[in-house]
């Protein structure tokens, strides 16, 4: 693998930021949320765990790297239940990870900046945004995003952790119902919940140490959005065809839509990064 190469799925590659690829070039921030029409779960950040579960229900699930909580958007036969015709998101939040699309960041401590260029975001032309500025240095705007997606990074490894101790205190059951709904392949790891029952008659030592992790409120949260699963179904039902959202490549309409909102986009990030730093 290219030094300069990052891979973020099983098929797709981001280009780490450099002046001899990128030096010359320009980004448009993408128009619409057209790239998330396939998918149907996110990784989400510590921040966003509030937010996220008054709208729809999220999972916990074990990967190669540990615990994470997974927000669920739609299903793996049908995609994004979240999402309208012309691109728009109608959910009420929008996940984190989608607000800094399509920059990504690479392992480590350096964190350097990625870009994902099969998205068709790149120009060549000076009616996007630069990549540098004057001295040569990363943008302003692309710093900014780099912190964000930092923030995001953080924000999992923390709830990682409070998960663990979640499954260490013996809350965490299958959440078949979910499952179900989703209808993942067989070789995926399962979604989890907690069980409620063992919440409410865990022991004070458990209590206390899940409380020293952070955890408390976590579980609630969770608990919570179990209970956002109907939201979840009545997006579904109420979607009309996504025919032409779910053929169209990642930041349709970018060319011809303008940065209005893109820009909207970007403000979205913007906003989620203060409320991160407000609440780290």
């Amino acid at each position: 693998m290219n030094p300069e190469c990052v891979n973020i799925s099983a098929n797709a590659v981001a280009h780490i930021i450099t002046q001899s690829r990128h030096g010359g070039g320009t980004w448009m921030p993408p128009s619409d949320f057209h790239f998330t029409a396939a998918g149907y779960s996110v990784a989400l950040a510590e921040a966003e765990i509030a937010p996220f579960a008054d709208h729809l229900p999220f999972a916990f699930q074990h990967k190669e790297k540990g615990w994470q909580a997974v927000g669920i958007f739609g299903d793996h036969q049908n995609g994004n239940a979240c999402l309208t015709p012309a691109g728009q998101w109608r959910a009420g939040y929008i996940p984190a990870a989608f607000r800094g699309y399509p920059f990504t960041i690479t392992e480590g401590e350096e964190a350097q900046l990625a870009i994902l260029e099969s998205a068709e975001l790149l120009s060549g032309g000076y009616d996007g945004k630069a990549f540098f500025d004057e001295s040569g240095n990363l943008a302003p705007l692309l710093e900014q995003t780099r912190d964000f997606l930092i923030k995001i990074r953080q924000g999992k490894q923390r709830l990682s952790i409070a998960i663990q101790e979640l499954d260490t205190c013996g809350l965490l059951v299958p959440w078949k119902k979910l499952s179900g709904h989703v209808q993942a392949p067989e070789d995926l790891p399962p979604l989890f919940g907690i069980d409620e029952r063992r919440f409410k008659a865990l022991p004070d030592s458990h209590y206390i140490r899940l409380r020293w992790a952070n955890a408390i409120s976590l579980a609630y949260a969770q608990l919570h959005s179990q209970r956002k699963l109907e939201n979840l179904a009545r997006l579904r039902q109420a979607q009309p065809p996504q025919a032409d959202a779910a053929t169209a490549g990642p930041g349709a309409g970018a060319a011809t839509a303008g940065l209005t909102q893109g820009n909207e986009i970007l403000a979205l990030m913007n906003e989620e990064l203060n409320r991160m730093n407000e609440e780290g």
